[in-house]
Order: C-alpha cells, then sequence, then structure tokens
C-alpha cells in the first residue's frame, strides 16, 4: 500500500514501476489515471478493469475482482481507528 499526495496518471504510474514485478495481473476500476497501465514499459503488466457501475466480479474471470483490495483498505482503516488514528505528520506521503 502506499499513501499519495496526488492520484494523477503519472504518480500511480511511477509507483507502478517501482513496485509491481514486471508479469504481474494489475486490477483497477476504469479511472482514467490508469489508462496507460498497459503500455508502461512496452507492456510487462496485464490490465485488467472491473467497473463497479456494471460489476463486481470480471464477466470471464471470476477470480478478477477488486474486493480483496477493497478489503485489504477496510482492514488498515480499522486497524488506524483501533489504534487512534494517526496524523498527516505521521504518514509518508510518496
Amino acid at each position: 500500500m502506499a499513501v499519495v499526495a496526488h492520484r494523477d496518471a503519472p504518480t500511480l504510474e511511477r509507483i507502478i514501476l517501482t513496485n509491481v514485478l514486471p508479469g504481474s495481473i494489475i486490477v483497477t476500476d476504469a479511472w482514467a489515471g490508469y489508462d496507460n497501465v498497459l503500455q508502461l514499459n512496452n507492456g510487462i503488466f496485464q490490465h485488467e478493469i472491473v467497473v463497479h457501475a456494471y460489476m463486481f466480479v470480471h464477466e470471464v474471470h471470476p477470480e478478477i475482482h477488486t474486493e480483496t483490495i477493497e478489503g485489504f483498505w477496510t482492514h488498515a482503516k480499522r486497524k488506524m481507528r483501533h489504534q487512534g488514528g494517526t496524523s498527516r505528520g505521521l504518514v509518508e506521503f510518496v
């Protein structure tokens, strides 16, 4: 998980290139910031899109969904809340 100051395409692409192994499957929603994932480093990633307005699980590949990351984020927020929260000064922005 990475905290980002900006959710724009250049920031996300830099984080992907720095932290995601070549050949990984990246599952996102249809937000425009992810439009160039397939072109990064000459196509070293697979990109699957799940649009929650239409479906929660990929139509053809049921193992492709965004619920894993949603659950991870819920767990992280719950843990921070249980520990009394945090402040922006304690979170490093990339």
